[in-house]
């Protein structure tokens, strides 16, 4: 069996705050990595924060937390790395500081 299989199949799969620290390539190899493990229909959610946000400024500044922030556009090309993904979706948080991002696998 392979690494996927030794983990199992997954209905729902949430990655909140993991993907402000990830590169564009590094947060495409984990969403290869993770959505084919999704069962029929299965969901994968994750959050980036988003560029401009009120606290940017502050959390960069005063305590070194650096961030890889994504707006709508950069999102969009991190999905494009979804495989047989049967739909993907974006939506902005009101605040304007996170992004939620949805890909479901076939078998709806």
């Amino acid at each position: 069996a392979g690494r996927a299989e030794a983990y199992g199949s997954f209905d729902l799969i949430l990655a909140a705050g993991l993907f402000d620290y990830l590169d564009d390539a590094a947060a495409a190899q984990v969403l290869r990595a993770v959505v084919p493990v999704l069962r029929n229909g299965g969901r994968m959610l994750f959050t980036n924060a988003c560029p401009g946000a009120e606290d940017e400024a502050y959390l960069d500044a005063f305590m070194d937390w650096r961030m890889f922030r994504r707006d709508e556009a950069g999102v969009r090309r991190l999905l494009q790395a979804v495989p047989r993904a049967s739909r993907t979706g974006i939506i902005a948080d009101a605040s304007g500081a996170l992004i939620h991002a949805l890909a479901e696998a076939p078998g709806h």
